[in-house]
């Protein structure tokens, strides 16, 4: 599963069934969920383990059995712990009219009418959104620097750079990044830039000089140190493992 942009536009299936489905395990090269949203729905079932889901800053622990339901837009990510989960997302607002002048029969059209009737149930169950006009822009804000991140994590960047995106001071700037993410702005950096290297190690034959550099480090020692800590093994052996790796 390839979480590999912040704001994911990406085709899904096919023209006639717009919908995909993903399996993640630990053997996966993604196997962690960085943060990200689309403009398509998402629903996430959890096989077994545990998956910590954050959703535009609210975290929720999921167990096996249980489903989440994404919304277009929501910002969200996850970490996995001895977890298999599936993802199905599908875009049906702009191919139901397709289908509906077509007029085929068949299990695709079935498929999309029970989207079509979720959505709904969900949707008038939903109450109105409460949240305040300063906490969707804080949100918008710290969307941009996710942005920032996913396009730029090659490159050096400082608290302060990304407090100045933000537009919010390094200390407020912090703990605002802390609340919505769970991690420091400098860990997530690290975590992002860990998860480009783990998926680039397992799908290129790059050097892992190659990959360090390519993924903002410049400090072997440090890369593999940090790589360590985070997926448990060193780059060379989750090489060679294929992704097999405790993460």
């Amino acid at each position: 599963m390839n979480y590999g942009s912040l704001y994911e536009n990406k085709k899904r299936g096919t023209f006639d069934f717009p919908i995909e489905l993903y399996r993640v395990d630990s053997a996966s090269p993604r196997y962690q969920m960085p943060f990200h949203w689309h403009l398509e729905y998402e629903l996430i079932l959890v096989k077994s383990g545990i998956f910590e889901l954050s959703l535009d800053g609210s975290v929720f622990a999921m167990n096996s059995g249980d489903c989440a339901w994404i919304g277009t837009g929501v910002l969200h990510g996850g970490t996995p712990e001895e977890c298999i989960y599936e993802c199905v997302v599908f875009d049906l607002a702009s191919r139901l009219l397709s289908a509906m002048r077509q007029e085929q029969k068949g299990y695709e059209w079935t498929t999309l009418g029970l989207m079509w009737q979720l959505m709904g149930s969900l949707i008038n169950s939903r109450p109105p959104s409460s949240s305040p006009s300063r906490d969707r822009q804080r949100l918008l804000r710290l969307k941009s620097v996710l942005s920032h991140i996913r396009d730029h994590y090659q490159n050096t960047m400082s608290l302060e750079e990304l407090a100045a995106i933000a537009q919010m001071s390094p200390k407020y700037f912090c703990r605002a990044f802390s609340q919505m993410t769970g991690r420091t702005p400098v860990e997530y950096l690290n975590y992002y830039r860990i998860e480009q290297a783990g998926e680039q190690l397992v799908m290129t034959e790059n050097s892992v000089t190659e990959i360090a550099l390519n993924c903002g480090f410049h400090d072997m020692s440090y890369f593999s140190k940090t790589f360590t800590r985070y997926k448990g093994v060193s780059p060379r052996t989750y090489r060679k493992e294929g992704a097999r790796a405790p993460s």
